[in-house]
């Protein structure tokens, strides 16, 4: 076959001859890497890759050489010589970046010389960026940026559409976020803010103040997160971050106070990450985070008066033999010297025609027509003439316990303890009763005789059952059993958030 092609167009644009033996030695190369052919084997797919060429192109037409290398690559992968396929597309992408950092180095030193005599149009690209020292120093930067914007991040379509004036990206000598939407509403009445060790500032009063605020979003913008199997401490219990409603409070760590403090979370991110994690893991702390995650820490230094100062860093710059994550703070919260074990109605069964109560006889109110006339109260002891009732609406009283008592209780029974519901039958009665039941196990011994005390102080009436080594109190009690069964059962139980906000 006739040979077409007589010269080639060069990456400068500069027109040179055709010459086959390039084409073979490159393929050559690529075969001898990958152990998939030799020299004959090389010529044979030249030969191939010349006949594909006369057929796209007239005479008299010039390819470029990228597109004689292109296909080299179709080619070789049509032969099913895929290793050496891979082999070349390597090359040429390693010849690419050779050629692309040359061309940076040279070029770095013209940038210089464009931003001074304002020659590039891109010097006024950055509204935000006057014509300044400043600017200049950014100007020379920016343009390393670029090239690891389209090189590194963008894929080759994108690069080539965006060189080739296809369109255009606005602003890539910034490696974060940029133009950014945002609703206005947060920041005119919430104020700015959101971001620990960040500027945050209340609602501002004038319109200049706002354009200040609006400004600093996109430093405060940097995209840096958990990993969302990560957990957070709110005020109803440990959540996901993704579980934590609006309006819902977290524990956070005042790092100039070291103050322990509630506040609302501003607002949520979630997006994909594709990239090394973080693991920073110990007895008392789990956390994968991303590279640039800003973490509070207080840094060791020997050297000063003040060996121990709180800072944050970048978990890619954290450092295990200075750098400690802090695991505990001061919590202030209200003093409160009795807990309230609410009241409850029951209705209780009645065969009787007189029954005591308890001095508190508030439950009788709106309950006339149920329990019958009341003709007298003796000695709290109530008559009815319609005996025919076999129930009775009353009221337990709520209980007022010593806070400290009824910690000591609850942390017992948060660590040891159930409500377990006892359906029982008795003979001679029709209808079953149900015994609620609170059970504490404790190892026989101190913490048993512990528990054994704070369950006096509370007057709670129980029994003990002694099973091997350990010693389960029981006590039946609807009004203690309705409390604590709301707290959840086994590793779902949680602290209520009025123990929470106790000093």
């Amino acid at each position: 076959m006739e040979n077409k092609i007589e010269k080639v167009q060069k990456r400068d644009g500069s027109i040179v001859p055709f010459d086959q033996n390039r084409i073979t030695e490159a393929i050559f190369k690529a075969l001898t890497a990958s152990g998939e052919g030799d020299g004959k084997k090389a010529k044979k797919l030249s030969n191939k890759v010349v006949q594909i060429l006369n057929r796209r192109f007239k005479k008299g037409e010039i390819p470029h050489v990228e597109q004689i290398q292109d296909i080299v690559e179709e080619v070789l992968i049509l032969e099913g010589l895929v290793k050496t396929a891979k082999a070349y597309i390597l090359y040429r992408e390693q010849r690419r970046r050779i050629r692309e950092a040359i061309a940076v180095s040279e070029e770095a030193v013209d940038r210089l010389d464009q931003y001074i005599e304002k020659l590039d149009w891109e010097v006024q690209e950055n509204a935000n960026m006057a014509f300044s020292l400043q600017g200049l120093n950014h100007y020379g930067v920016s343009y390393i940026v670029k090239k690891y914007w389209l090189n590194k991040i963008y894929p080759k379509e994108i690069r080539e559409a965006n060189e080739s004036g296809d369109f255009h990206i606005h602003n890539l000598d910034t490696l974060g976020p940029y133009c950014v939407g945002w609703d206005l509403y947060d920041l005119l009445i919430k104020g700015f803010g959101g971001v620990p060790g960040k500027v945050e500032s209340k609602p501002a009063k004038h319109f200049r103040s706002v354009l200040g605020q609006v400004v600093n979003f996109m430093y405060t913008l940097q995209g840096e997160c958990y990993s969302e199997d990560t957990q957070v401490l709110t005020e109803n219990g440990w959540k996901y971050f993704y579980e934590v409603k609006k309006g819902e409070k977290v524990f956070t760590l005042n790092p100039k106070t070291n103050k322990i403090e509630l506040q609302e979370p501003y607002r949520f991110y979630q997006y994909d990450f594709d990239g090394e994690l973080y693991n920073f893991k110990s007895k008392k702390v789990d956390l994968l985070v991303t590279p640039g995650h800003r973490m509070i820490v207080d840094q060791y230094s020997p050297h000063l008066k003040e060996k121990y100062s709180r800072k944050f860093v970048e978990a890619k710059n954290f450092n295990p033999n200075t750098h400690f994550i802090p695991k505990q703070g001061i919590w202030e919260g209200k003093e409160q010297k009795y807990f309230v074990l609410p009241a409850i109605k029951i209705f209780q069964f009645r065969n009787y025609k007189e029954f005591p109560f308890a001095k508190n006889l508030s439950f009788l109110k709106g309950t006339q027509e149920a329990l019958g006339e009341i003709l007298s109260l003796d000695n709290f002891k109530i008559k009815i003439s319609q005996p025919q009732f076999k129930y009775q609406l009353i009221e337990i009283p709520e209980k007022k316990i010593p806070m400290d008592d009824w910690l000591k209780f609850f942390g017992f029974w948060l660590a040891e303890g159930s409500t377990t519901l006892r359906k029982r039958k008795i003979k001679g009665r029709k209808n079953p009763y149900f015994e609620y039941q609170v059970r504490i196990s404790q190892k026989e011994g101190k913490k048993a005789n512990e528990f054994e005390e704070v369950l006096k102080k509370l007057g709670f009436n129980y029994v003990k059952k002694k099973n091997k080594k350990k010693i389960e109190f029981v006590i039946c009690n609807k009004q203690l059993f309705l409390y604590l069964r709301q707290f959840g059962k086994g590793e779902e139980k949680f602290i209520p958030k009025e123990i929470k906000n106790l000093s």
